[in-house]
């Protein structure tokens, strides 16, 4: 029998899987992974990295080998290397595939597959849904990086069950950045917790009137309020976090980052550090406990009375006259 030897890339973006479809021969419609023969003198790694350069004009990173697949097709003996990798640039052009998609894991039981690649369905599955075999990756979210704060907040709150954000103040300019994509996501189901805080008195009371708005529309949601001043636990509160779950797999942005213009805009120069991971990890288990004890140890569930009280500790700050300093004395005889 024909013997062919190919490899197959198993791209993952943002917790979803690449899988594309044949427009072409005897299996043409149905679905595989992308790759394809290897060349005389070619590890499997060099051949899906070559393969993927010429069916997708994507360059790819191989993260780590997954299986070997042997499988007999009626007129070949098939060998099948596979390799999970990743983009190294956000960029896939179809050259030769008739359709392709990015799919969570579990959407691929329902994906009509090639024979070979249902088996490799299944040790994906094997590996994926282990977390000590997991491949947890994580993204620069800068200034001058490909990937944005709020671009990732954005594709998250899309995609997600649950979120959980905890931020040390919101103001009017950064709501409206992602606000109406708050509501969709609690529109579809999703459930979502917000905790901010009176730091400074930065926090803006419009943003947590509209905070309560979304409590009383959506009881998949809640939000809570940090008084600084009254916590034992805390001088300060600099909570800069976005968590989201996607069934078994989680997605945590921490960083420099809170609800403003500045912060999720390219304006203001923040890093942040977006990991992928799953809900079984440590980092996930962590994070997630710290945020469900700052909610239950040090805030108060969002009401209209602690909006009302926070206005009035916002309008009776008393203000001391500080005398200026040599150089502020000196912009101020320039003026």
């Amino acid at each position: 029998m024909k013997q062919v030897e190919v490899s197959a890339a198993i791209i993952i973006r943002d917790g979803k899987i690449f899988v594309t479809r044949r427009g072409y021969g005897e299996f043409k419609d149905m679905w595989e992974f992308p790759g394809g023969k290897l060349e005389a003198g070619e590890t499997g790694e060099e051949a899906i990295v070559r393969e993927i350069k010429e069916e997708l004009d994507a360059d790819i990173i191989v993260d780590k080998y997954l299986s070997t697949i042997e499988y007999d097709y009626e007129n070949f003996h098939l060998t099948m290397h596979n390799y999970i990798c990743h983009l190294a640039f956000d960029h896939i052009i179809l050259k030769e595939h008739e359709d392709a998609k990015f799919v969570f894991l579990d959407e691929l039981k329902n994906i009509d597959f090639l024979p070979a690649d249902v088996l490799v369905v299944v040790d994906l599955f094997k590996e994926l849904k282990s977390p000590r075999s997991y491949n947890s990756r994580s993204f620069f979210l800068g200034h001058y990086s490909e990937r944005t704060i709020c671009a990732e907040i954005k594709k998250n709150l899309a995609n997600c069950d649950e979120f959980y954000f905890s931020v040390s103040f919101i103001m009017e300019t950064g709501l409206r950045l992602i606000y109406p994509n708050i509501e969709s996501a609690l529109k579809r189901g999703a459930y979502g917790k917000i905790v901010t805080t009176d730091y400074l008195n930065i926090t803006e009371a419009s943003c947590l009137e509209k905070m309560e708005e979304l409590t009383k529309k959506y009881p998949n949601f809640k939000c809570y309020f940090v008084r600084i001043k009254e916590q034992n636990d805390y001088k300060s509160f600099h909570t800069k976090g976005y968590i989201f779950l996607k069934n078994n797999e989680a997605s945590i942005i921490i960083g420099s980052s809170n609800i403003s213009d500045t912060a999720l805009s390219k304006t203001g120069g923040e890093w942040s550090l977006e990991a992928k991971t799953l809900k079984s990890s440590k980092l996930f288990i962590e994070a997630k406990n710290d945020f469900d004890k700052n909610v239950s140890n040090s805030s108060v569930e969002l009401s209209k009375n602690v909006i009302d009280e926070y206005n009035r500790s916002v309008c009776n700050i008393e203000y001391t006259n500080v005398p200026p300093n040599f150089m502020q004395i000196e912009a101020l005889e320039r003026l």
